[in-house]
Order: structure tokens, then sequence, then C-alpha cells
């Protein structure tokens, strides 16, 4: 028994020692190569257990002072326990070294209205509300557009979006340009058999008022007034990431546009609508150089149908081409500054002039971004269009 008791003595003073210094070696932050060291090396005893571990049922006293020291040794090793928390506070705290600002690669969020070429993540939410303010010739207009967009990440490569104007408001500085006005009750609506090569399409009412005509893209704006404007939602499909490895982003997006007024009566009121369905496809290519810049080239090109009243054509309205470029400066920062350009060119058969100039408006916005939250941006941007020197009113806040 005597042979024993050093064996049984060496295992207990192995297992006080031991296992509360590798416990806490085990417990420590793996960042701690320390902790490591210690932990494989204090596994040297245990494994001397195997062979007298069965052999514990001796009475011999011997072995009980052994374990006198199980008071004073753990005490050197809880020490490493306080730097567990530390790794997260440096984390949320990393708001100087780290940005955590999410770059935008929404429906609408490359620039004010210019879209990236990336889709929303798998079920990512994208909401947006804005006020725009467009000028337009004839008539001097002015239409201010109150709009909100809703987007969801249906697949890594699909997300859906719908959006609405719940309200657009037309001011016409000069409505005795416009064919539609009251004070022009005589004149036909749309000359549809006219092919005069002007730069806008107009109607003779006779002495006077041979310059009357309509704005292109909206054609019942006649009056101060406004109203209720259209339904869009649609999908878009990622052809090409950056995040995936490509070079450039591209994607395609449809829009189906539904109108919300239809009637000639309630056209006349509304006037921000044509009443019809139209059908838009748009190929939005971008790329982001590094964290300096993000370039963005969108071309969207509307399908438009006439209006029509008692299945009558009103008018031939032209189709849109809206080729758009843009970029953002430091788009992986709290703080972004934007710029964009856009063109419309009225195409088709309605169309006698495809120049640019006034029948071709061509604007561009500049502006900041900036980030209160990860998740939550404001933008602020100036417009100013060129080309409309007849219209007073050519620039605007978006």
């Amino acid at each position: 028994m005597r042979l024993l008791a050093r064996p049984v003595a060496a295992l207990a003073l192995g297992l006080v020692l031991g296992v509360p210094v590798w416990a806490a070696a085990d417990d420590a932050p793996k960042s701690d190569p320390p902790a490591k060291k210690k932990s494989t090396a204090d596994k040297a005893p245990d494994a001397a257990t195997v062979t007298p571990g069965p052999k514990t049922d001796s009475t011999d006293t011997p072995a009980t002072p052994a374990a006198a020291p199980v008071a004073t040794a753990p005490a050197p090793d809880p020490a490493p326990a306080p730097a567990l928390p530390q790794a997260p506070a440096d984390k949320a705290s990393g708001s100087a070294s780290v940005d955590p600002v999410a770059p935008p690669t929404g429906e609408r969020a490359t620039t004010f209205t210019i879209e990236s070429g990336e889709t929303l993540g798998k079920h990512v939410v994208a909401v947006s509300a804005g006020v725009d303010k467009i000028s337009r010739a004839p008539g001097d207009v002015t239409v201010l557009g109150v709009n909100v967009d809703l987007a969801v990440g249906i697949t890594d490569r699909i997300s859906a979006f719908l959006e609405f104007n719940p309200y657009d408001h037309i001011h016409a500085g000069r409505p005795t340009e416009l064919s539609l006005n009251p004070t022009l009750s005589g004149c036909p609506l749309v000359p549809l058999n006219s092919h005069q090569s002007t730069i806008y399409h107009f109607i003779d009412c006779g002495a006077g008022t041979a310059g009357a005509a309509y704005v292109e893209d909206y054609p019942f704006a006649s009056h101060n007034g406004g109203g209720v404007g259209t339904l869009d939602f649609g999908f878009k499909f990622n052809l090409l990431s950056q995040q995936r490895g490509s070079p450039i982003a591209a994607a395609v997006r449809t829009d189906f546009i539904i109108p919300t007024v239809t009637g000639l009566s309630d056209l006349l009121n509304n006037e921000v609508q044509n009443g019809e369905f139209n059908f838009q496809v748009m190929l939005a290519v971008s790329r982001k150089w590094g964290g300096t810049i993000e370039t963005a080239l969108n071309l969207p090109v509307l399908i438009t149908i006439d209006p029509r009243s008692g299945g009558v054509a009103l008018l031939h309205q032209a189709k849109q081409f809206r080729p758009s470029f843009g970029f953002t400066a430091f788009p992986n920062k709290r703080f972004q500054i934007i710029s964009e350009y856009n063109l419309v060119v009225f195409f088709g058969s309605a169309t006698q002039n495809t120049t640019f100039g006034p029948r071709d408006p061509l604007d561009s916005v500049s502006g900041i971004r900036y980030y209160f939250f990860k998740n939550f941006a404001l933008d602020l941007g100036y417009r100013s269009t060129f080309g409309l020197n007849q219209v007073t009113d050519k620039n605007g806040f978006v």
C-alpha cells in the first residue's frame, strides 16, 4: 500500500493543479497564445490518470495531506477572464477605423435617381421617399412630384419593387402656350395628322394662337393643379456583379406603369397621367473604383401608349429614351458627394425633332448624401435644366 501512496498522491496533486489550470486556459480568449501553451502542457498529468484511475478505492491515509495545496493552486490563473468583454467593445466602438455605413445598392440609391447595376441582397428591404422638381416646355411648366418606393430582395440576383406618386403638382407659368388650356377651348385637342417640322407639336387655332402646343411627357398639363400619380411595379435582374468578381455590375430592370386615373375629364383635371398602361425597360451599369468613387450609367426606354377616349386616340405621344450618367464620391463613407446628368429624347412617329434643346431637355443634379445611421440617409440636391431658355423656373431642390 505504501508503494501506491506516492502515485496516488501525485495523481491527486496533478488533478488539483492541472484541471483548474486547463479549465482556465480553455475559457481564456483564443487570441491569447500563452493560455494555449499552458493548456497543452498541463494535459500531461491527465493522461497519466488513465492507468491508476481504477485503483482509487485505496483507503491509505498518506494521500490526504497531498491535497493541501488546493486553496493556493487556482489563484494565479483567473486573471485572463476580464479580457472577454474587450472584443465586442472594440468592435462596437470601431466607427473611427471601420465606417459603419453600408454602401447603397438599392433600386434608386446610387445617385439621386440613377441606379446601380447591383441588386439588393436576399431578403433585404429598402424604403425611400422623396420630392423632385423638373421643368418642361412649352407653357413654362414645372412639375413637383412626391414619391415613395419599396424594394425587396427576392434572391441575390433578383429584386422586386413598388413605386407610387401620391401627389404631383403642375404649375403652368404660360398657360396660353398650351393647347388644352381653357382659354383655347375652340382648338382641336392635338394634330393627329400634322407633319409640320417644328420643335413642338402645335395646334393652329387661328390668329394669335398658332404656337399652342403640349408638353410631350405631360400632355394634359394645362393649368395650375395636379393629382395622384401612377403606380409602378417591376423587377430587377442582376447579370454581372463586382461582389462576385466581375469588373462591372450590370442589371436589367422592367417597369409596369399602371394609371390610377382614366377617362378624359379625369385626365384633364389630373394633368399628370396619360391614362394608359406604359412599359419601360432599362439597362443599368455601374462600377466602384475602390472606395473613392462609383460611376453609373442608366439606359431606359419608355414605351408609351396613346391616350384614348371612347376607343379613339386623343394624341400621338412620343416614346422616350432617358439616358443618365452619374457618380458618387466616397460611396462607402458616411458623407457622400453626388452628381448626375439626365437627358430626355423623344422619338417615334409623334416627334419631328430629336436634337438637343427645349424639346429634349437636359438637366443636372448635384448635392450630398449623409448617413445619420447605418441604414438611414438623407439626400439633398439641386437641379439645373439646360436649353429651356423660355422657362423662368429652371432650377429646383430634390
